[in-house]
């Protein structure tokens, strides 16, 4: 993937590149380039594009391309502004693989597929904009401002290949046929974000402090419309016909329509204890608001949802530093999942409060002053509190 994020301007020219050739058909090709336009300005693009199969797969095919162009302005001065922005498209012939048949999978050959060459697809597109605006007040204070917007379509169609009927232990796979339910969907999703931080570098006493603190906003909707098919033709077990014309009749069996609204507020202060130790605590604050309206022709009304969770988390940690190029630490946070973190919603849901998350970590970090040579190691252990399950009596009930 290009990442405009990763691949920021800087102030010299250069051009990288690679070509990657493998089996089944495979071809990736990647460039970067980047020009100064005099000592403050400089832009930078980068591409990508992938074509390829899938070993033992013959019909399956990925087909990937994105591009990122980036440009900034103000470099090594104390007001910089970077406008960014990332394209990735993706087309593929997807795949959900050999039916199950008597609890494993069928004893077929590996490269039977049992959608339809000319039928199935997976195209996804993304388009991000990021604008950031970095500002030094002075020598201690540090204030930053970025906005995005993303614009994320999908269009799906997969077969998912399951055995017709109740078959016996003894059927021969030739008789045994197989129908191609339609996994089928459009979507459209948007998510427009804002934060703004501020880092402040200061003293009190011989206690030496970097603080980030800052607020964000961010609205996302999400729009899947899904459909039903009936009349798709089915196909042999032992022996798939996937260039047979796809065929067969669609209803909408759902359309959604959901909004979020989240706030968050938040602050980290590291603490620098003399040459050796750190302590680190943060607090943050989020409210996340939800509406929920879905549609269905075989429902007498709208499914209609609302949900508002606020809930405070936070972390601390203390880092012992013996030596410049090596630490020790211990950390504990908290975490919390809303229900209606995927922006869904239903009867089963929209009553219960968020799950909580409580991780305890501890680790070190050592980079040699060869720098040859980095050695992490950690032990955590996150335990989730208030989890959702369905409910063992109701399945149609969360608990």
């Amino acid at each position: 993937m290009c990442s405009s994020d990763l691949k920021v301007p800087v102030d010299r020219s250069f051009i990288n590149g690679s070509l990657v050739f493998g089996s089944d058909a495979t071809r990736r090709i990647t460039a970067d380039i980047n020009e100064p336009f005099g000592k403050e300005t400089a832009f930078r693009l980068n591409l990508m594009g992938v074509d390829q199969g899938v070993a033992g797969r013959d019909i399956v095919h990925n087909r990937r391309f994105g591009l990122a162009p980036t440009i900034a302005f103000g470099l090594g001065t104390p007001t910089r502004v970077t406008l960014s922005y990332l394209h990735e498209q993706a087309d593929d012939n997807p795949d959900y693989g050999i039916p199950w048949l008597f609890n494993g999978p069928a004893p077929v050959d590996r490269s039977n597929y049992y959608g339809f060459e000319h039928g199935n697809f997976l195209r996804t597109d993304v388009d991000i904009a990021t604008a950031r605006v970095e500002h030094d007040v002075n020598t201690w204070i540090k204030i930053s401002n970025q906005a995005r917007y993303g614009h994320y379509k999908r269009a799906v169609q997969i077969t998912e290949a399951k055995v017709a009927g109740t078959i016996d232990l003894d059927t021969p796979l030739e008789d045994i046929d197989v129908t191609r339910n339609q996994i089928a969907v459009n979507s459209l999703e948007t998510f427009l974000d804002d934060q703004f931080d501020a880092t402040l570098n200061f003293d009190t006493g011989s206690l030496k402090h970097s603080l980030v603190t800052g607020v964000e906003g961010s609205r996302e909707t999400s729009s899947p419309t899904r459909f039903a098919w009936a009349g798709v033709p089915t196909t042999s077990l032992l022996n798939p016909d996937e260039s047979q014309p796809f065929s067969g009749t669609s209803t909408v069996s759902s359309d959604v329509h959901a909004i979020a609204i989240s706030f968050g507020a938040y602050a980290v202060d590291t603490v620098r204890l003399g040459r050796h130790f750190d302590v680190i605590g943060g607090l943050r604050w989020d409210r996340f608001d939800t509406d929920y309206n879905s549609t269905s022709p075989t429902a007498a009304a709208p499914s209609q949802f609302s949900r508002v969770d606020e809930q405070p988390s936070w972390r601390g940690a203390f880092v012992y530093k013996p030596v410049d190029y090596g630490s020790v630490y211990f950390e504990y946070g908290t975490s919390f999942n809303p229900s209606a973190e995927t922006l869904a919603l239903s009867a089963g849901t929209a009553d219960l409060s968020p799950e909580k998350n409580r991780t305890y970590e501890v680790g070190t970090k050592w980079d040699f002053p060869s720098k040859r040579m980095s050695v992490n190691a950690s032990f955590f252990q996150t335990t989730k509190e208030n989890a959702r399950e369905t409910s063992p009596t109701n399945p149609l009930l969360v608990v």
